[in-house]
């Protein structure tokens, strides 16, 4: 293959020289050079514009904000003729699509035009208008009171406001105050009794339970004698300390301790093996 020769440039868009005076030698849309540091021709600093539009919005609450933004929707005209109680209904527009039979469009618009009928009819029976209802544009009207339903509803708010006090109160009255570095060394005891309970001391009640060993104490308190170092201030139940005991009444409290410890793992055993 040859040497491709070098393509010709075209005449068509050959650039024409200026031969204006006055044409200098710039850029086109290009801004001449300012001096430097001219003073300025307005002393107040303008406020940039998103600063004033938060200015604008901190004033206005955001259903203000809201509405500023919702475009108002346009009123239908309404078309009433004289002696019309109400005004007349849209007629429906039917138009043919482009792949549509003409017999499927004309059984569209019989089955549109029996609808409109039915409903018409409808509102004539039962005088009513359903596009009002429909709409929301009916309002019940509420049925007035006689003097015996308001004393009822005003007996029954009365109760309601005093079970609602109840609910609010009803710890108030056990609410304890406590002062403050106030020491507590022990619980409450309870006096009060219920309204059905007997107040007897046959019934067996939380530590009055007549227990085996509080026998055995009290049948050693009253077989010490006074002669052995125990106090006669001490009272019935309080026990005696081994040292002061004689050696038979030693032997006798092992002999009892013993048997206490045996009857007590004989009772577990049986708990865990119930057959």
């Amino acid at each position: 293959m040859g040497k491709l020769g070098k393509l010709q440039k075209s005449r068509k868009n050959k650039k024409l020289k200026n031969v204006d005076a006055e044409y200098s030698n710039e850029p086109r849309g290009s801004k001449k050079k300012r001096p430097a540091n001219l003073a300025p021709k307005n002393d107040e600093q303008d406020m940039p514009k998103k600063v004033q539009n938060i200015m604008k919005y901190k004033k206005k609450t955001p259903k203000q904000f809201q509405n500023e933004h919702t475009r108002k929707k346009g009123k239908k005209p309404v078309y009433m003729e004289r002696g019309m109680t109400r005004p007349m209904a849209a007629s429906p527009k039917f138009i043919q699509g482009k792949r549509e039979k003409s017999k499927d469009f004309m059984k569209r618009v019989e089955v549109e035009t029996r609808k409109v009928l039915h409903r018409h009819q409808l509102s004539q029976k039962f005088k009513m208008d359903l596009d009002a209802m429909e709409a929301g544009e009916i309002k019940k009207h509420k049925k007035k009171m006689n003097e015996k339903q308001k004393e009822r509803l005003l007996l029954k708010k009365h109760k309601k406001s005093e079970k609602k006090g109840r609910d609010v109160d009803e710890f108030k009255d056990y609410e304890d105050k406590v002062k403050f570095g106030e020491v507590v060394y022990e619980p409450p005891s309870l006096t009060a009794l219920p309204r059905k309970a007997v107040k007897e001391d046959s019934v067996p009640r939380p530590g009055k339970k007549s227990l085996l060993l509080k026998e055995i104490i009290a049948d050693n308190a009253s077989i010490t004698p006074a002669s052995v170092g125990s106090s006669s201030k001490r009272e019935i139940g309080q026990s005696v300390k081994r040292k002061h005991m004689s050696m038979a009444q030693q032997s006798r409290m092992d002999r009892e301790r013993e048997n206490a410890i045996l009857l007590y793992r004989q009772q577990k055993q049986r708990k865990l093996n119930p057959s």
